[in-house]
């Protein structure tokens, strides 16, 4: 509803409901993208919990000689990983992009 209301021009002048808006879809875009990680990654918790997963969808730190002090600290391993992580960033800059050309078209009317 957000992505549509900026579209479609039906968002007009509430900068602070449209921010908070924008907030929730972002970090539940975090949370649900988080979750399925958590599910799927190494066969899912339960695989991971008897160790029978054979080979892990992601790097950890933890799991290497390095560390990294970034975001990108976790390497995916899988191409299911990839594409899910692609996904992921392809909706959180969407989402922004949205919001600051939202906000640009207000600050000339």
């Amino acid at each position: 509803m957000l992505v549509d209301g900026i579209i479609t021009g039906s968002i007009t002048n509430c900068p602070g409901s449209l921010l908070l808006s924008a907030g929730i879809v972002y970090w539940s875009n975090i949370i649900a993208f988080s979750l399925c990680y958590w599910e799927f990654d190494g066969g899912g918790p339960g695989e991971r919990a008897a160790g029978s997963a054979e080979y892990p969808d992601f790097l950890f730190p933890q799991m290497s000689d390095s560390t990294a002090f970034s975001p990108t600290d976790v390497m995916p391993l899988r191409p299911w990983a990839k594409l899910t992580l692609m996904l992921q960033a392809a909706i959180s800059l969407l989402i922004a992009l949205l919001v600051v050309a939202w906000a640009v078209s207000t600050l000339k009317s």
